[in-house]
This record gives C-alpha cells, sequence and structure tokens, in this order.
C-alpha cells in the first residue's frame, strides 16, 4: 500500500504537468492561428515566385 500510494502520488504528478504543457500547447497554437490571420496575403504561397 505505501509503495502504491508514492506511485499515485508520482503518477499525478506528472499527470499535471502534462495538463500544463497541453494548455501551454493549445495556447501558442491559439496564438499561432491568430497571428496567421492578421497576416493575411502578406506571405508567399508555394505557387508565388520572387525575382531574385
Amino acid at each position: 500500500p505505501e509503495h502504491a500510494s508514492r506511485y499515485f502520488a508520482h503518477v499525478y504528478k506528472h499527470e499535471e504537468t502534462f495538463k500544463i504543457a497541453d494548455k501551454n500547447a493549445e495556447q501558442l497554437e491559439s496564438d499561432l492561428i491568430d497571428s496567421d490571420d492578421d497576416t493575411g496575403n502578406d506571405t508567399l504561397s508555394d505557387d508565388d515566385h520572387t525575382d531574385d
């Protein structure tokens, strides 16, 4: 029982770490989508060419 309770505490700690990481990843994804919407057509697509 003692080992099991320590194991569950260990698992819970890692679960909380992953929840925080997932929340951060979702926020970054949201920020990237928002910044992509803000740029509009300012970026080149694969079909656009530049004069080098």
